[in-house]
């Protein structure tokens, strides 16, 4: 259940992905957050630190007796430390960017809080310290209070968002028929018979 992007933007999603994402919102919004890693040269600007603490380790190779040993163990396990340090910040610079282009693209935002929670309802992770410092992403808590924190402050209301539509339905339809070995539905997803795009309207009232 994943999706990458390589640099240049170039996408790849993980079929688990879209078996995973239950309506065209959540699929969206976790490829804006790939789409967020390209536009912040996220991957170029890593390298270019992993890089720098590479030629910082140089002179540690000279250094002999135990003072040496010490340091270049010691510069061995904090640099990828340092790294994951960094991916956590990228994610959560990843997650505001996302938000950010799904809203401007006409979908629900709150699809990646909906993603992340369903998610977290499944994750048998370990909890441990040293787990989290291992950790590539920020822990989802922290990624859903920031993004309803994003989208209360920073993302006026729309009359409704773009939540499904009979293309999504159609791939997903596609994939289960591949993966089970079944013949493929070969239907245009232009037909007069699809159902119009599900929408989901704003609140008008307190009470609704």
């Amino acid at each position: 259940m994943n999706t990458y992007a390589l640099p240049g933007g170039f996408l790849f999603v993980n079929s688990g992905l879209i078996r995973a994402a239950e309506n065209e919102a959540e699929l969206a919004v976790a490829l804006a957050h790939e789409i967020g890693h390209v536009a912040a040269r996220h991957y170029t600007r890593q390298a270019s630190w992993g890089d720098i603490l590479n030629y910082a380790s140089i002179p540690m190779l000279f250094m002999g007796g135990w003072p040496g040993l010490v340091a270049r163990e010691g510069l061995a396990f904090g640099t990828p430390l340092a790294l994951k340090k960094f991916s956590r910040a990228f994610e959560a610079e990843a997650d505001t960017l996302g938000i950010r282009y799904v809203d401007s693209a006409g979908y629900d935002p709150t699809a990646l809080v909906d993603f992340l929670e369903r998610i977290a309802r499944t994750d048998k992770g370990s909890r441990g310290l040293f787990a989290k410092m291992l950790s590539a992403h920020p822990p989802i808590a922290s990624r859903v209070r920031a993004a309803q924190k994003q989208i209360q402050r920073e993302l006026s209301p729309r009359p409704q968002y773009l939540i499904q539509t009979s293309e999504f339905v159609l791939v997903k339809e596609r994939l289960a028929a591949i993966e089970n070995g079944q013949h493929v539905p070969r239907r245009s997803t232009s037909t007069v018979s699809d159902p119009p795009p599900v929408l989901r309207r704003a609140k008008t009232s307190p009470d609704e």
